[in-house]
């Protein structure tokens, strides 16, 4: 799809005519030369099949036989295409593919680079959405379907591709995009908010970006997690109390409730919130009317309320749940995969310098190095329970060096002989004891195969041998 059939879609979406065109995307998760192009795509329009298109390097030539794949920033009314591949290492014809159908890829690799599909060598066949698409070391895609454009999405402050937005959320997919359409809607009501999603999902960002986005950003946004009220101290912590109340000495506080007034009240695992206290809240929530302990009269607070939970509805009231007039639902990670190398990127670089002090030198100096092919790739193929915050875990335990059952494969040709999986030695060596030497003389002796090389050296993971290539300027395996 050009560049220029992206207006003439939305000017006709705008119009009631068409419903939104899908299309097959291959997602750049990876990129050895061009790491810039994250969460970039290659997109196939669909068709019964559509016709073939060229994925290789350099700008379109006369004497190719079909129309090159561009890269392209893939946005809700602000899609840009940004130039082919400059990558050296891919010919300039690597692949032809096609859609087939509306539900694969057809592909043929025609060029230099080696293709894997889902860790297994391919020359010719089908991708399928979900499927893992790299080119030898060089590119890994993820296979998506996603509408070819989005509606515009109005008053959402820019902010650069594949970073975080003004919340902090991170992601270019359709359902990220989602996210914002809802946060901009929410944040141009009045109502009361109540944010559901998985643990790790993102809700506390979303609810930022309503306050900040609000006519009450002037005034910072209050927030306290529900669960960490003291038990019998509620009413006190969200309402507050008179001077010398209940105790001689006690000082006056305005409450959360009070903290909030003409701004935004945050109240974080609201599912945690006793059910009597759900009750003290209804008139706050209806009128911002409250009684601080000890005071004789009520006050008035100027007051949105956003509430956030992992909980299911039950564990809510239903009067106190009927007064949140807006509700909006994030998804999982699982949803929207092809966010997982942007939100690792960002993860990785600020873990690495969070933990600089673990870090040799040589690593402290690289915090924003790129998060290596293979654990992106393994990244990708994993199914998260606690979202983002597992993503944090998984990565922060690779920069460290520890050993991960669940991330340790490497793909491999199917001539290679099958790979053993000798113990680990019960004695780890010292990273700082072994030589760039040694590494090289490793690296040959067992053709590159991380298994076996960080193994071999004593070391504690496949990642503890990457830190000290990159300490030791060893770029690359040895051919």
């Amino acid at each position: 799809m050009s560049e220029s059939t992206l207006p003439e879609f939305s000017t006709a979406k705008e119009r009631g005519l068409l419903p939104p065109p899908l299309a097959l995307t291959l997602v750049v998760a990876w990129s050895s030369d061009e790491p810039r192009r994250l969460g970039e795509v290659c997109l196939l329009p669909l068709g019964e099949p559509g016709p073939w298109r060229v994925f290789g390097r350099g700008e379109p030539q006369a004497s190719d036989p079909h129309a090159r794949l561009e890269f392209m920033r893939l946005r809700p009314g602000g899609s840009s295409t940004t130039g082919f591949s400059e990558n050296v290492r891919i010919s300039r014809v690597q692949m032809l593919l096609r859609a087939s159908g509306g539900q694969s890829i057809e592909v043929n690799n025609v060029g230099q680079a080696e293709l894997w599909v889902n860790g297994r060598p391919m020359q010719s066949g089908h991708i399928e959405p979900g499927d893992l698409v790299q080119l030898g070391k060089q590119m890994l895609f993820l296979c998506c379907k996603r509408p070819a454009w989005e509606e515009v999405l109005p008053e959402y402050p820019e902010f650069a591709f594949g970073e975080a937005d003004l919340g902090g959320f991170i992601g270019e997919s359709a359902a990220a995009w989602a996210a914002r359409r809802q946060t901009a809607a929410a944040a141009r009501d009045f109502g009361h908010v109540l944010i559901t999603g998985a643990s790790g999902t993102g809700k506390e960002l979303v609810a930022r970006s309503i306050h900040a986005l609000s006519e009450r950003a002037a005034r910072p946004l209050v927030s306290r997690n529900a669960a960490t009220f003291p038990e019998g101290l509620v009413d006190a912590e969200l309402f507050g109390n008179a001077k010398n109340y209940p105790n001689s000495g006690m000082a006056d506080r305005p409450g959360l409730i009070g903290e909030a007034h003409q701004s935004t009240l945050f109240l974080d695992e609201i599912g945690e919130l006793p059910a009597s206290m759900q009750s003290h809240l209804l008139r706050v929530l209806d009128s911002g009317e409250y009684q601080r302990l000890g005071d004789s009269g009520t006050r008035r607070a100027d007051i949105r309320v956003i509430a956030a939970t992992n909980r299911d509805f039950s564990h809510l009231k239903q009067d106190f749940l009927a007064r949140f007039r807006i509700r909006l639902h994030l998804t999982d990670l699982n949803a929207r995969r092809e966010d997982v190398p942007l939100i690792a990127r960002y993860l990785w670089g600020e873990s690495r310098r969070n933990l600089n002090e673990s870090l040799t030198d040589g690593d402290a100096n690289n915090a924003r190095t790129n998060v290596p092919l293979e654990l992106t790739s393994q990244l990708l193929k994993r199914r998260y329970v606690a979202n983002v915050r597992e993503l944090d875990r998984l990565l922060r335990e690779a920069i460290l060096g520890v050993s991960s059952d669940e991330l340790d494969s490497n793909p491999r040709s199917a001539s290679d002989p099958p790979v053993s999986s000798p113990s680990a030695p019960a004695v780890r060596v010292d990273p700082t004891s072994i030589t760039p030497e040694q590494i090289r003389e490793a690296l040959a002796q067992h053709h590159g195969r991380q298994e076996r090389v960080w193994r071999a050296l004593g070391l504690s993971s496949r990642y503890a041998l990457w830190r000290l290539m990159k300490k030791h300027n060893i770029e690359s395996w040895p051919k």
